[in-house]
C-alpha cells in the first residue's frame, strides 16, 4: 500500500545556532505536515539548537566524522524507502554534506530525489588558512564538479551564488532565498546620544572576519565615542578577546555569547556592521533592516548586494578593508538621516524574503521534482 505523503529527509551534519539552522528550522517547522513526513538527520546537534516541531523525527548519528556515518545514514534511508511514500526526497545542506549524500546514496538514487542545497558562495573555497585547508578545499572543488550535476536539483540562497556555481559545474542551479520571519518586529527605540552603538551578530569564525571590525574600532575610538557589541560564539573567541586587549579597546568592545532572542540588541543599537569574507545569504542583514537598524556590509559574495538593492555604495565596503569601513562608519555617524532614508527604501524591497512566500517555492519544488 502506498503512503500518500511525500517523505522529506533533511541532512544537516552539524546543527548549531546560526543562519543555516535558522533557515532550515523555519522551512521544516512551517511545512504542511498533512502533505509531508519529515526527518532531520545530523551528526551532532547542539543543546541550544533551534527546536523542531515534535512530529519531526530527529536522527543524531553521533559519529566523529561525517564519513563514519555511512551505514547509519543508509539504514535510515532504506527504512524510509520500504514505507512506500509517494516519493522520498533528500535535501542535503552545504558542500561537504551534499557530496557525502551523493556517495552515501549510490545504487539507491533511482528510488530517491536528491536536492543539493548550497549555503555559502563558492568563493568560500578560495580562502585558505593553512596547508591542510588548501588540500581540503581544492578537493571539495573537484568533488563539487564531479557530483553536483548528478543531483536532481541544485539550489542556492542567492542569485549571485547560483550564477557562479552554475558556471562552475556546467549545470542548472536555481535560487530560493532564505525564509525570514517578519512577525513580531518591534519599532527600534530612538537613540539620541553621541555614543555610536554598533552591533554584529554571527559565529566567531574566520569567515566572519571580526578582526577587520576590531581594527576599525581601534581607528574610530580616536575620533568618536563608539561601542561595538559582538554576539556569537565559536573557535575565534579567545583570539578575539586577546586582540581586544592588545588593541586597548576593552572599554569599547564586548562579546556576548549567543543568545536565542536578539531583538533587544537590535532595538538598542544604531548601526549593524557585517565584515564577512563570504556568505551564502546573510539573514542578519534582513533582520537588522526590518528593525530599522541601518547596515554597512562587506561587498562579499554573496547576498549583501541583493539585500541592499537600493544602496548608493555608502552601505558597502571592500572585503577586509578596515580603513574604508572606518570612513563609512564615520560618514554614517555624521549623516544618520541620509542612512535612515536609504534604509526605508531598502526595507520596501524585503517582501521577497518573507517566509510564507519562500515556503510556497519549496512546496512547489518538492511537488514537481
Amino acid at each position: 500500500m502506498h503512503n500518500k505523503k511525500i517523505k522529506l529527509i533533511f541532512f544537516h551534519p552539524y546543527s548549531v545556532i546560526g543562519g543555516a539552522d535558522l533557515s532550515l528550522s523555519t522551512i521544516i517547522n512551517n511545512l504542511n505536515m498533512k502533505k509531508y513526513s519529515i526527518d532531520f538527520i545530523c551528526i551532532k546537534r547542539a543543546q541550544n539548537a533551534i527546536p523542531l516541531n515534535s512530529n519531526i523525527k530527529i536522527y543524531e548519528l553521533k559519529t566523529k566524522k561525517t564519513l563514519f556515518s555511512f551505514f547509519k545514514f543508509r539504514k535510515i534511508i532504506k527504512k524510509n524507502l520500504n514505507l512506500n511514500y509517494k516519493k522520498t526526497i533528500i535535501i542535503s545542506n552545504q558542500n561537504f554534506a551534499n557530496i557525502t549524500t551523493y556517495f552515501f546514496t549510490l545504487n539507491l538514487q533511482n528510488k530517491l530525489r536528491l536536492i543539493a542545497y548550497e549555503r555559502n558562495h563558492l568563493n568560500e573555497l578560495n580562502y585558505y588558512f593553512n596547508l591542510k585547508d588548501i588540500f581540503k578545499k581544492n578537493l571539495l572543488k573537484l568533488l563539487i564538479k564531479l557530483t553536483y550535476s548528478k543531483f536532481d536539483k541544485v539550489i542556492t540562497n542567492s542569485k549571485e551564488s547560483s550564477k557562479d556555481l552554475e558556471i562552475f559545474i556546467g549545470s542548472k542551479v536555481s535560487t530560493i532565498y532564505n525564509p525570514i520571519k517578519f512577525d513580531n518586529i518591534k519599532n527600534k527605540k530612538k537613540i539620541t546620544t553621541n555614543l555610536l552603538n554598533i552591533i554584529n551578530i554571527g559565529r566567531l569564525e574566520k569567515q566572519k572576519d571580526h578582526m577587520t571590525l576590531l581594527k576599525t574600532i581601534k581607528i574610530l575610538v580616536k575620533k568618536i565615542k563608539v561601542k561595538l557589541t559582538i554576539i556569537g560564539s565559536g573557535s575565534q573567541y579567545l583570539i578575539l578577546k586577546n586582540c581586544i586587549k592588545d588593541y586597548g579597546i576593552k572599554k569599547n568592545v564586548q562579546i556576548i555569547k549567543e543568545t536565542r532572542d536578539v531583538r533587544d540588541f537590535y532595538l538598542n543599537n544604531d548601526l549593524f556592521v557585517s565584515s564577512s569574507l563570504y556568505e551564502g545569504f546573510p539573514n542578519v542583514l534582513v533582520e537588522s533592516i526590518m528593525y530599522n537598524v541601518p547596515v554597512i556590509s562587506s561587498n562579499c559574495k554573496s547576498g549583501p548586494k541583493e539585500i541592499l538593492i537600493n544602496n548608493n555604495l555608502r552601505n558597502i565596503f571592500k572585503v577586509m578593508d578596515y580603513k574604508e569601513l572606518s570612513n563609512k562608519i564615520l560618514y554614517f555617524y555624521y549623516n544618520k538621516d541620509k542612512f535612515n532614508k536609504n534604509n526605508y527604501k531598502i526595507k520596501k524591497n524585503l517582501s521577497k524574503f518573507y517566509y510564507k512566500r519562500i515556503l510556497k517555492k519549496f512546496d512547489k519544488l518538492f511537488n514537481e521534482i
